[in-house]
């Protein structure tokens, strides 16, 4: 009886840990992905406001010469 119950215990701590494994997994995919999205946004952005700039200043020069 006692065996079972230590063999039971194990297993559900066993599982209890692999659900927390799961969970941090999951938690580090999220965040990287995040990150990723984040990153890829301010790229994006700075290249079209360097674009833009770039366009503005072209426009401001032809218009002064």
């Amino acid at each position: 009886m006692r065996i079972a119950f230590l063999a039971a215990d194990v297993e559900v701590h066993f599982l209890y840990t692999t659900w927390w494994l799961v969970v941090v997994v999951v938690m580090v995919m999220v965040v990287v992905v995040v990150v990723v999205v984040v990153v890829v946004t301010v790229i994006v952005v700075a290249v079209m406001v360097v674009v833009l700039v770039v366009l503005f200043v072209i426009v401001e020069v032809k218009e002064n010469c």
